[in-house]
């Protein structure tokens, strides 16, 4: 029976966690791509120019920290 108790009690604070504002989950479009990505938070958004080869490339990056991770 405890072991039962200890499994539910374990469930439940994962669903809570899932379902905590700290995590909210946002579809980010990536046309360049024809993709789409999950982030759980409002992504930043960096670009860079960055030699490559003797041709210069613009790199972007985008990405997010949520809860503290």
């Amino acid at each position: 029976m405890r072991t039962v108790l200890s499994i539910a009690a374990g469930l439940s604070l994962a669903l809570l966690t899932a379902c905590s504002p700290a995590l909210e989950w946002r579809m980010l479009p990536l046309p360049e791509l024809g993709l789409e990505a999950s982030l759980p938070c409002k992504p930043e958004r960096a670009q860079r120019n960055v030699d490559l080869a003797g041709q210069t490339v613009e790199i972007t990056m985008q990405g997010c920290e949520a809860a503290g991770n």
